[in-house]
C-alpha cells in the first residue's frame, strides 16, 4: 500500500475540516462544550493549526490550507472560511453571544467605523442640542435683566452676554476647532 504525500495527507485534512464546519453549522449544539473551539474558529490562522487526529485534521500553515482548499473544494479558500466564519456564528448564536469582530481585521475596521459614524452624528445632534439650549438661556437672562429696571444688572447682562456670544461663536467655529483637534493630536504623538 502506498503511503501519503504530506499534500495528499493536507488535501484529506481540508475536505475533513469542512465536513467538521457543515457539522458546526447543522448541530451547533453539539459542539457548544467545546469551549476552545470558538477560540479555533475565530482566526484563520488558528483554524489551520487546529488538529482533531480522530477526524482527520492536521496542523498546516494557512497558505498551505489555503492552496489545498483551492484545489480540492469546488468553492475554493473562500467557501472553506466562510463556513469556518458561519460555524463561529451558529456557536455563538447558540451560546447567546454576540462576537465582535477583531478591530485589526476588515470586518472590524468597516464596524468600528461604523460605530464612530454614529456617535459623531450623536454627538452633532448633542451640541446642536446644548447650543439651543443656550440660545434659549441668553434670551430668558437677557428678559430678566430687562425687567429688573435695574441699570446695574442691565450693565452687568451686557457684559456676561458679550462673553458668553464669544463662547458660542468660538465653540461653532469648525475651522478652529480643527486646527485645536489637529494642535491636540499632535501633542498626543510626540507624548508617544
Amino acid at each position: 500500500m502506498k503511503e501519503m504525500t504530506q499534500k495528499e495527507i493536507n488535501q484529506q485534512s481540508v475536505l475533513a475540516a469542512d465536513e467538521f464546519l457543515r457539522e458546526i453549522i447543522q448541530k451547533p449544539a453539539d459542539f457548544v462544550a467545546d469551549k476552545s473551539l470558538r477560540d479555533v474558529l475565530k482566526s484563520q490562522g488558528a483554524f489551520a493549526n487546529y488538529e482533531d487526529t480522530s477526524r482527520y485534521i492536521v496542523p498546516c500553515a494557512k497558505n498551505t490550507q489555503e492552496s489545498n482548499a483551492n484545489l480540492v473544494l469546488e468553492d475554493g479558500y473562500a467557501g472553506l472560511d466562510q463556513r469556518r466564519i458561519n460555524a463561529l456564528k451558529e456557536l455563538n448564536a447558540t451560546i447567546g453571544k454576540k462576537e465582535r469582530p477583531n478591530p485589526e481585521t476588515k470586518a472590524g475596521l468597516k464596524l468600528q467605523v461604523e460605530e464612530l459614524k454614529q456617535e459623531v452624528e450623536m454627538l452633532t445632534i448633542h451640541n446642536a442640542m446644548m447650543t439651543g439650549l443656550l440660545t434659549d438661556i441668553k434670551e430668558t437672562a437677557s428678559n430678566y435683566a430687562e425687567r429688573s429696571g435695574s441699570r446695574q444688572l442691565q450693565a452687568d447682562w451686557v457684559e456676561q452676554r458679550k462673553k458668553i456670544s464669544a463662547k458660542v461663536s468660538f465653540i461653532n467655529n469648525k475651522h478652529l476647532l480643527k486646527a485645536m483637534s489637529n494642535n491636540v493630536t499632535l501633542i498626543n504623538n510626540k507624548e508617544l
